[in-house]
C-alpha cells in the first residue's frame, strides 16, 4: 500500500475522531446524557452511542442540523469546531509519523 493512500485512511480516521469527540463535548457542555440527545433530537441512542464511541463514520445533513439545533449552534459552527479538531488530530498526527520515519534506519 502506498504512503498516500495510507495518509489519506488516517485522514479519514481524524475526521471520524473529531465528529465523535465534537459530538461527546457538546453533549457534556449541556449537561444532556445519551437519552436526553436522543429525545432531544429523534436520533436514536444506539446511533448517538456510535457516533460518540467512533463507530459510525458519518452523518447525513439532516441529522447535522438536529445536533447543532441541539448543541445550541450555527451548523456552521459546529462544522468549524470539528474543523479545528481536525486540524490539531493531523497535525499531531502527521508530526508523529514524520519524527517516526526519521528514526527509521
Amino acid at each position: 500500500m502506498s504512503n498516500q493512500f495510507n495518509r489519506h485512511i488516517k485522514r479519514r480516521e481524524i475526521m471520524i475522531l473529531a465528529l465523535s469527540k465534537q459530538m461527546k463535548k457538546n453533549r457534556l457542555d449541556h449537561q444532556y446524557t445519551v437519552r436526553d440527545l436522543s429525545n432531544k433530537t429523534g436520533i436514536s441512542f444506539a446511533y448517538i452511542n456510535q457516533l460518540e464511541n467512533n463507530k459510525r463514520g458519518s452523518v447525513t445533513l439532516d441529522t447535522f442540523f438536529r445536533l447543532s439545533e441541539a448543541f445550541d449552534m450555527m451548523p456552521s459552527q459546529l462544522l468549524k469546531n470539528i474543523e479545528d479538531d481536525i486540524r490539531l488530530l493531523d497535525e499531531n498526527f502527521f508530526s508523529n509519523c514524520s519524527s517516526n520515519e526519521k528514526d527509521q534506519p
